[in-house]
């Protein structure tokens, strides 16, 4: 007898053990259901893993059963959505000029929900101006989902000095949410397109690989300032305009 009340007797499971009996059903069974999860885990993984082409180049394959299939049409059509949004955030691309009039409606109207819009004021002559230019027309060339835009500040704002410039004003949604004045706190004349990407990286206005600061030049304090809604000083008198940047006129010495 093999079994008693149907549980397995010390002896035949010995004898299973040294091969002298075949292996219990029960077992070989449950072995199948161990293999076949694992082969489809396997599987799981592998179309997760895999880029869109490699999806497509998966479902040439007739071997698949219904399940991977399902699997597989599941995990591509997300992979077609992911797609599709990218494509629909990654619009811009270049740093744009604009007017003092297309203000409102190209920084705070046009850019779309949850878009980040970077504004160099600048001024023709202003050799630090150049340098920011030149960083951010690399930076934009990267992250397309992002608006980059400039004007002169003396047009943007009657009476804005240029000793304020360059000055780069972040927005998002219509809000200003703050600024830097100068290069000094973001590197300075020697700043790279790095430094100013992680930089941007700290407050979230873009997603770095980077885990670290690029340089000393850029692992301290930005002077980084929130100054609320920035949106209503354009148009207004210059007065208002003027108080509403809260701008710090000793940049000088920072370059």
């Amino acid at each position: 007898m093999s079994k008693i009340n149907g549980i397995e007797t010390e002896w035949t499971i010995l004898q299973r053990q040294h091969g002298n009996l075949p292996e219990a059903l029960e077992e070989k069974e449950q072995d199948k259901v161990v293999y076949f999860k694992s082969a489809s885990e396997e599987f799981e993984n592998k179309l997760s893993e895999a880029s869109l082409e490699q999806l497509q180049q998966i479902e040439q394959d007739k071997y698949l059963d219904q399940e991977e299939d399902d699997l597989l049409q599941q995990i591509k059509a997300k992979r077609l959505q992911e797609l599709k949004q990218k494509q629909l955030a990654n619009k811009f691309g270049g740093v744009k000029d604009i007017s003092a009039t297309e203000y409102v409606k190209e920084v705070c109207e046009n850019p779309g929900k949850g878009v980040y819009v970077l504004v160099h004021l600048y001024a023709p002559a202003r050799e630090e101006c150049k340098i920011l230019d030149d960083r951010l027309q690399t930076l934009s060339q990267k992250f397309l989902d992002i608006k980059f835009v400039r004007v002169r500040g003396s047009a943007a704002i009657p009476n804005f000095p240029d000793s304020n410039c360059p000055t780069l004003l972040i927005y998002r949604n219509g809000n200003n949410l703050g600024q830097f004045v100068g290069l000094g706190k973001i590197g300075g004349r020697e700043m790279t397109a790095a430094d100013l990407e992680w930089i941007l990286a700290q407050f979230g206005v873009l997603k770095t690989d980077m885990k670290k600061p690029p340089s000393a030049r850029v692992a301290g304090d930005t002077g980084f300032k929130f100054t609320g809604d920035f949106s209503s000083t354009v148009g207004s008198s210059s007065s208002n305009r003027r108080s509403a940047f809260d701008l710090d006129d000793d940049n000088d010495d920072d370059y």
